[in-house]
């Protein structure tokens, strides 16, 4: 889903999907994945993928062949997903880089509640997003989290190194 606000998917069972079984692309406000039985899934249950800008610096003196820059203020990101309540077993049956859940510019993430088991690698992945909640995961073994990067893309360099010093 894509261009959506305030979308809700609720109490479904998801099985025998040959890719994702939710897909977040781009603009996106307020999606709430909640309740839902995801099982049997060829890659992640949710991935969220957002786009920067094809600038390559402030004044956009160099463009880029695509939406990869380091400028994500278009606000062209999944922002304020919510995946709550799911019971996710048996991801990744196909893609071996699958997740749980995968977020790749995607900002504002909560994530609470949910049981993941039987997926080939990290349950979470978070790769360059911003200002992400996760509910601690008592009880359970053998969790695996990977951050790969933590950018700050709403504001400017100096902004955003003053923000982090603030932290």
């Amino acid at each position: 889903m894509e261009g959506v606000e305030r979308i809700r998917v609720d109490k479904n069972q998801l099985t025998r999907v040959d890719g994702n079984g939710v897909f977040i692309g781009g603009y996106a406000r307020d999606v709430s994945i909640s309740r839902n039985d995801m099982n049997w899934l060829g890659g992640s249950a949710v991935a969220a993928f957002g786009w920067s800008s094809d600038c390559l610096y402030g004044n956009c003196s160099v463009r880029l062949p695509a939406k990869v820059g380091p400028d994500g203020r278009g606000g062209e990101q999944p922002r304020g997903t919510v995946m709550a309540g799911n019971l996710v077993r048996e991801y990744g049956v196909w893609q071996k880089q699958s997740s749980a859940y995968f977020g790749a510019l995607a900002s504002t993430t909560t994530i609470e509640s949910n049981v993941f088991f039987n997926g080939p690698r990290a349950a979470i992945n978070f790769n360059v997003s911003v200002i992400t909640t996760i509910d601690p995961c008592p009880k359970r073994t053998a969790f695996h989290l990977t951050i790969t990067l933590v950018v700050v893309t709403n504001r400017t360099p100096s902004e955003a190194a003053t923000w982090c010093e603030a932290t």
